[in-house]
């Protein structure tokens, strides 16, 4: 656990609550903040993995925060309330009235919103979980006993259904887009503005999206593709051989858009990427390799939301490609 504090001081006014899972989630948080000008704020963030990536966005809200907490859940449950429950400790002195969050299905996001029931809830995008009928937001999972009582510990009698009743607004960075909140509270953000500084000096270079799992099949898609460099994702562990692979601590979005300085076109390539979702322009071409679909309805979806996204849709075996020409190519919302 790493904390950070402003200062030890009681805030007397409304303080903000953001509670982050993701690199991503961090990054438009960020931008709420700025969006809104809020000036007191407290951070919570929990992940299982650590990475370059999730360092840097939690770092750039902590430098402003009262209070900051970067909580890697490892351990059993029980590691895991006792190291909340110290976090959420440091929050007694100061007067939350409104929570931004996101991952509104993860256990301890909602056991943290029901601590505090008269705040004012605003929620954020989660990745393509917010566009998808398949997400875990939407449907409730399928609990065995145990889990059935970890889960009422934790969050009492509410189920995700009531937690969803109490957002009040949600910002979502899928502009004219279907969403699992209802569009009379959706408020689209825009965080990947594309800024060119330069003129382009090269053509286009080719960029593969990593993806986890991973297997040798996975692989073999990456070397038929043979791009030019390949951006890992934070979770995943194992590299492709014979593939440039860049390490960095900016999200794949920021990375590939900043690329843009130096090329005139950027040729994006994953199995299920949401990166191929938050990405949209005439300077980025999107492709997704499918591995899985037909036995996979998670596959499945993420093709049909890749497609209304503009994405090109390459079939994959292990021979080949069954067919070099493209089976879907809808562009209604690139730009």
């Amino acid at each position: 656990m790493f904390t950070f504090s402003k200062n030890n001081e009681r805030v007397r006014d409304s303080v903000s609550a953001f509670i982050c899972v993701t690199p991503l989630q961090l990054h438009i948080a960020a931008n709420i903040i700025k969006l809104e000008n809020i000036e007191n704020y407290v951070l919570i963030n929990i992940n299982p993995h650590d990475s370059l990536v999730l360092r840097n966005y939690f770092e750039i809200i902590a430098k402003g925060a009262l209070q900051s907490d970067l909580l890697f859940m490892r351990s059993r449950l029980p590691g895991n309330y006792f190291m909340l429950k110290r976090a959420l400790n440091k929050w007694e002195k100061y007067n939350i009235t409104a929570i931004y969050a996101s991952s509104i299905s993860n256990v301890w996001v909602q056991h943290i919103i029901n601590m505090y029931k008269s705040a004012k809830i605003t929620s954020f995008d989660d990745g393509s979980v917010n566009l998808s009928k398949l997400g875990e937001f939407v449907v409730e999972k399928k609990l065995n006993v145990r889990q059935r009582i970890v889960y009422y510990l934790l969050r009492g009698r509410t189920r995700i259904g009531t937690t969803y009743t109490r957002i009040s607004r949600h910002y979502t960075i899928y502009r004219d887009s279907d969403n699992i909140i209802p569009k009379d509270r959706c408020y689209f953000i825009n965080v990947f503005k594309e800024v060119r500084t330069a003129d382009p000096r090269f053509d286009k270079i080719k960029v593969f999206l990593g993806f986890v799992p991973n297997n040798a099949t996975y692989f073999q898609a990456v070397e038929w593709v043979n791009p030019d460099i390949y951006i890992p994702h934070p979770m995943e562990k194992a590299r492709p051989p014979h593939v440039k692979c860049v390490e960095t601590d900016l999200l794949a979005e920021m990375y590939i858009l900043n690329l843009l300085n130096d090329y005139k076109q950027v040729d994006l390539y994953s199995c299920a990427s949401t990166v191929l979702l938050n990405l949209n322009g005439p300077c980025i071409k999107k492709y997704v390799i499918d591995l899985w679909s037909g036995e996979n309805d998670l596959q499945n979806e993420f093709n049909r939301l890749a497609t209304t996204f503009g994405s090109n849709i390459l079939p994959f075996t292990t021979t080949g490609f069954k067919n070099h020409n493209l089976l879907r190519v809808m562009s209604t919302h690139a730009t």
